[in-house]
């Protein structure tokens, strides 16, 4: 269940416990007492409808936790675009090949610049050929002056490189999703 929730909000769960009191010893003996609490928060807002609970409840497979928890551990970063689209393309990268025929052409060529951007971002300096290319094209101030080779570097610090890398961020979440929900339905189920 707490998968299913992951990989719906896109977040991870995360459990802490925390002692709010510690164990009373009576001095005449006695029984000891002992309380922990349990808090889950995500700063949601819900409204409270009393119903009955559904007759199913969610729930993911194992098989697919990897991949949930990757996904769901982009969520820590929204304020790191490169870092959310280095973790999808994890999922992507793993999952693409086996799936890629369940994608249309826009999508196909989304995930062709994805892998792009990914590069950009996950190397110091990136002189791959296709990567400069579309990069320069795109982001001249990221093209390094001075190589002997073509090569371009991704400044995190650059409101600019950041602001491009995050609009590929949406495409990268929702393939990513889209690759897991298929995989979730080739992983054999326990009854």
């Amino acid at each position: 269940m707490i998968l299913a929730w992951e990989l719906r909000y896109g977040r991870r769960l995360q459990l802490t416990r925390r002692n709010t009191a510690l164990p009373s010893f009576p001095q005449n003996g006695g029984t000891v007492e002992i309380s922990d609490t349990l808090m889950l928060s995500d700063r949601a807002e819900a409204e409270i409808v009393f119903a009955p609970p559904p007759d199913q409840m969610p729930q993911v497979s194992l098989g697919a936790g990897r991949w949930i928890r990757t996904f769901a551990e982009a969520g820590d970063f929204l304020d790191y675009a490169e870092e959310q689209l280095r973790r999808h393309y994890l999922i992507i990268e793993e999952l693409w090949h086996t799936y890629a025929s369940k994608f249309d052409a826009g999508d196909q060529s989304k995930r062709e610049v994805i892998g792009l951007i990914r590069h950009f971002v996950s190397h110091v300096e990136c002189n791959h050929e296709k990567v400069v290319q579309f990069i320069s094209a795109r982001l001249p101030n990221a093209v390094v002056a001075g190589r002997s080779r073509p090569t371009v570097r991704f400044d995190r610090l650059s409101v600019e490189h950041r602001n491009f890398v995050g609009r590929c961020v949406p495409d990268s979440e929702r393939i990513a999703r889209e690759l897991i929900e298929l995989a979730i339905k080739d992983l054999p189920t326990i009854p």
